[in-house]
């Protein structure tokens, strides 16, 4: 035969000692003031009295297992409680429950619980359209809400036990945040931003503002060669600033060794310049680089020097400095190159012959430029100035397709140091469109002779010579 389960008895005080509960013999329970306001008062006589020694104290909520084998009384103000006995309650044989403690229900549900019938006192709804835990205070459901600190205590969550991308947004405030790759995304999920710590690379691209991956505009990598990222785009190696598209590019990279070097669309086109000491500045005093035309004039990339020597008394072409200068192979149209040659000239004493000064490319034939002629030629004269051989490329190719200009400018001075110029006899015509191959290396020589021998005693000194490509 099954012993029925006791039922829990509530009770509302009158504001007179009554008879709670009539008791039962070898029964205890418990007993409990569900009032969160007011104090009730228990006891076995039924002279009770509120804040009489011969009762029990029940402040608001509280609830204790008390001997219901005699007869209860309890008192407090009017209308208070309700006041829950439960016989066999807290005892080994009736443990203790939600429905023991006055029957609170559990609802699971998207919208509120609402009566009739009437709803238990504390009863808990789980409110799944907000995800929240919500009370009946007796009226309406209240939220519950609970601290960080509460629900989780320091130190217990590690990082295996997180999943990869749930922390989508908020701030994490630390000193070292260490992973194999950070990467930052725009409101699309685009990445604009990624380190990659095993590469060493950072890597910005363009926020397109949608989930398109923009290109690359920035990147910095310890890498010695060009890489692809995780999109196929050309990673250059150091430092490195990108524009344009991702299908035709331009991009100027800052490597070891004081090197910068201009690429195009990939990076086999490139063009490399080492600084030096010598760059153009403009009107403001400032290195305006516009485009890569003016890079390579802007920036001094290779310069050389020799020795000068004399050209004696002979009308036989003679080479003006020991040795030769090489051009380059990475010209571009408007670059340009110069040798400049400073020199001292001493005329004959009873003849005074002109000197005529050219050049010889890659060993050939003496092209002539100018000839100081009798507007400075005077007997025993003597004169110091410079000279600078120039070239412009005007076209780049192949010989044919290739072309140059070349000319003469400088300056004489007399001994007595009283300046003066003299057009015709410094000043050579520009020879336009020269065939030139801009592909391969030449050598240039300045050479000069004189007019006739009839002066024993007249040379042509030159100083040294430097050549200098812009």
């Amino acid at each position: 035969m099954t012993t029925p389960t006791p039922q829990p008895l509530r009770v509302t005080m009158t504001g007179i000692p009554f008879q709670a509960y009539m008791g039962s013999p070898g029964v205890s329970g418990m007993v409990y003031n569900f009032d969160t306001t007011n104090t009730i008062y228990v006891g076995y006589t039924p002279n009770i009295a509120i804040g009489a020694p011969n009762t029990q104290i029940f402040p608001p909520g509280f609830g204790m297992t008390m001997d219901l084998s005699k007869t209860l009384y309890a008192i407090g103000s009017a209308n208070s409680g309700p006041l829950q006995i439960t016989p066999g309650g807290g005892s080994p044989f009736l443990q203790l429950t939600l429905s023991s403690l006055g029957g609170a229900q559990i609802f699971v549900q998207a919208t509120a619980p609402a009566p009739p019938p009437t709803i238990p006192l504390n009863s808990l709804w789980l409110n799944t359209t907000l995800g929240a835990l919500e009370v009946w205070n007796g009226s309406s459901w209240a939220v519950t809400a609970f601290t960080g600190t509460e629900l989780i205590t320091a130190g217990t969550i590690a990082a295996n036990l997180l999943i990869a991308g749930i922390v989508v947004a908020g701030i994490v405030n630390s000193t070292e945040i260490d992973g194999a790759i950070f990467r930052a995304k725009n409101a699309s999920g685009a990445t604009v931003m990624t380190i990659n710590k095993t590469s060493a690379t950072w890597i910005q691209y363009q926020d397109t503002g949608s989930a398109t991956q923009g290109m690359v505009i920035a990147s910095a990598t310890n890498a010695t060669a060009t890489t692809t990222d995780e999109f196929s785009n050309e990673i250059l190696e150091g430092l490195t600033l990108y524009s344009g598209t991702s299908g035709a590019w331009n991009a100027i990279s800052f490597a070891a060794g004081n090197a910068i070097s201009y690429y195009t669309s990939t990076a086999s086109t490139q063009i490399a310049f080492v600084l030096e000491s010598s760059i153009s500045f403009n009107s403001v005093g400032r290195g305006v680089i516009t485009d890569p035309t003016t890079l390579v004039r802007n920036i001094t990339r290779s310069t050389s020097q020799a020795t000068g020597q004399t050209a004696g008394n002979t009308t036989v072409a003679q080479a003006l400095f020991a040795g030769v200068f090489h051009t380059s192979t990475d010209f571009a149209a408007g670059d340009e190159f110069e040798i400049a040659m400073p020199f001292n000239v001493q005329l004959g004493q009873t003849t005074a012959e002109t000197f005529t000064i050219g050049y010889q490319l890659d060993g050939g034939s003496v092209v002539n430029l100018i000839t100081v002629g009798a507007a400075i030629v005077a007997l025993a004269a003597k004169y110091s100035g410079w000279l600078r051989f120039k070239g412009k490329v005007i076209t780049v190719g192949t010989s044919g397709t290739g072309s140059c200009q070349f000319w003469l400018e400088g300056g004489v001075q007399a001994a007595a140091n009283v300046l003066f110029t003299n057009g015709a006899a410094i000043a050579g015509t520009v020879l336009p469109a020269v065939n030139f191959d801009t592909t391969v290396v030449h050598t240039f020589q300045l050479v000069g002779q004189w007019g006739g021998a009839g002066g024993s005693d007249q040379s042509f000194v030159s100083l040294g010579a430097t050549y200098t490509e812009y």
